[in-house]
């Protein structure tokens, strides 16, 4: 059985340009479904400069098989949570 393709939202066609002068990335991995987060996560680690760092609410099993366990975790009070924990990993 054929999968039908989807196109992609107009927020991810970034996907298809260079990461290479990017030095930070936010990434909001629980609103990605499977595919798009493991698409995102390879490209991340594939072409962001070593010392970038990326950012995830959420600790995120796909960003670390890519990058490795997050090396920092902050918390910092945003609109939704006054204690909303950052998850920040370092492309070496």
């Amino acid at each position: 059985m054929r999968r039908a393709r989807r196109r992609l939202p107009r927020p991810f066609l970034p996907l298809r340009g260079s990461l290479s002068p990017t030095s930070a990335a936010d990434r909001s991995g629980q609103c990605l479904d499977p595919e798009l987060a493991e698409r995102a996560a390879a490209k991340l680690a594939r072409e962001l400069p070593s010392g970038a760092v990326v950012v995830d609410y959420v600790p995120n099993a796909t960003l670390q098989r890519f990058l490795g366990e997050p090396g920092l975790v902050v918390e910092a009070p945003v609109s939704w949570n006054d204690q909303q924990k950052f998850f920040v990993y370092t492309h070496v």
